[in-house]
């Protein structure tokens, strides 16, 4: 490069602006630069006998490491993106085994409380049955009150429906006739009652005519006892209830009569 004092305007226009466009083009691509910097250092530093071959050597170096750094970016790049999407497939997974393992925890609740409700009613129907029957027996007892035995012609006669003594016994609609569960039973019965027709049955033999066994049938009494206990109870809060309501009127009207109302008069019932 010739020393400025000695260059024309021209030329130091034209060498201006060549330095002008290797400024603009490093600046546009980073990497020539630094390759740049690398073979023009080493070339300055070894000082060769041909520089020009050994400036494009140090380019072509500077290109492979340039590249091979590159490369090392991209690798790393990729793995990073890879662990980052083996951490999202990974959780993604987790979370999906979690709503599973949720999912069939509240199905299996769902279906024990399916089953606790199944059994409730069941259980509900057999009770209800058997107070049914339970009630029946009293209605075909000759003595309901002393719960003397049935007999057994007449279980024969009423499981056979004889309307006789349906209207005889005076039984309401709710008894007049056997609950479903009961009918597929009525072989059986028919069958055991006809050689012993002249017999009595208690409640515990006649309860097991129908399919209920002894313990049921003592719920069955246990049922009875409570329902009466339940409704005495109520009779007797329903009596001290009318008896307070009336011990008040009594002391209301007394009052009146005495003028200790201090002038206040209850306005009359319409």
């Amino acid at each position: 490069r010739e020393p400025l004092s000695k260059m024309s305007e021209t030329e130091k226009r034209m060498q201006n602006a060549i330095w002008m466009d290797i400024a603009a083009f490093t600046s546009t691509y980073p990497e020539l630069q630094r390759a740049l910097k690398y073979a023009l250092g080493a070339l300055v530093s070894k000082r060769p006998q041909d520089p020009f071959s050994y400036l494009a050597e140090k380019l072509r170096e500077a290109n492979r490491q340039d590249q091979e750094e590159k490369l090392k970016q991209e690798e790393a790049a990729i793995k990073i993106q890879a662990r980052g999407r083996g951490m999202r497939d990974r959780q993604r997974v987790k979370e999906r085994k979690q709503d599973e393992k949720k999912h069939k925890a509240v199905v299996k609740i769902q279906a024990r409380q399916r089953g606790v409700l199944g059994r409730s009613r069941v259980e509900s129907i057999r009770t209800a049955n058997i107070v049914w029957l339970r009630e029946l027996y009293l209605k075909l007892s000759p003595n309901p009150q002393e719960e003397a035995q049935v007999g057994a012609r007449d279980v024969f006669d009423y499981v056979r429906r004889d309307p006789d003594l349906v209207e005889r016994l005076g039984l309401s609609k709710r008894l007049a006739a056997l609950r479903p569960q009961f009918l597929p039973r009525v072989p059986g019965i028919l069958e055991q009652l006809r050689p012993a027709l002249s017999k009595g049955l208690d409640w515990v033999g006649f309860a097991e005519l129908f399919g209920v066994d002894r313990a049921q049938a003592d719920q069955a009494d246990l049922h009875k006892a409570a329902t009466k206990i339940q409704a005495l109870q109520r009779r007797r809060r329903d009596a001290d209830r009318s008896r307070t309501v009336e011990e008040a009127r009594r002391h209301m009207e007394a009052a009146m009569a005495d003028g200790a109302l201090l002038g206040y008069v209850p306005a009359a019932s319409p």
